[in-house]
């Protein structure tokens, strides 16, 4: 059992949120998608969080800024989905080959609801979440009884 972490990270005010364009796996190449990677041996979901969020848009971050939101479970892995709140998300800049952008976030809400194919799947889903999760404190736990036809890692 593979065990992920996918990362949303927000402005203060949730008007805007870093994302990346993706070149790997293959099925999520060329999408925009959170920022996120998979468990290392001996890590928490958090510090992989703040590792993650480093490596892929050069902010620090510390556990307890990241809030768990969703938790996906399919047979093989599952994926902790946190968010953050932090005026550094303006500082987000690219250190892999995968472009790191801020997108306004309503904008970006109505290209992934009108172009959903360059999205990561259920990327629209995942904001709503988010946002369920600021006003109920609630974690969505979500349970795929197959897993997609897809290369995770």
């Amino acid at each position: 059992m593979e065990h992920y972490v996918s990362m949303l990270s927000f402005d203060e005010k949730m008007a805007c949120v870093a994302l990346l364009h993706k070149t790997r796996p293959r099925y999520l190449a060329g999408k925009v998608c959170p920022t996120g990677g998979r468990i290392e041996d001996g890590e928490t979901a958090l510090q992989a969080c703040v590792r993650e969020h480093q490596e892929e848009c050069g902010v620090v971050t510390a556990p307890e800024d990241w809030l768990l939101y969703t938790r996906i479970a399919a047979p093989t892995f599952t994926m902790d989905c946190f968010y953050c709140l932090s005026p550094e998300v303006v500082l987000a800049r690219t250190t892999t080959d995968e472009v790191v952008q801020i997108f306004e976030v309503a904008s970006v809400i109505a290209d992934a609801c009108a172009h959903p194919e360059k999205y990561c799947p259920d990327f629209v889903a995942l904001l709503g979440l988010v946002s369920q999760h600021k006003q109920t404190g609630r974690v969505a736990l979500i349970h795929y009884e197959e897993d997609a036809a897809v290369e995770l890692g």
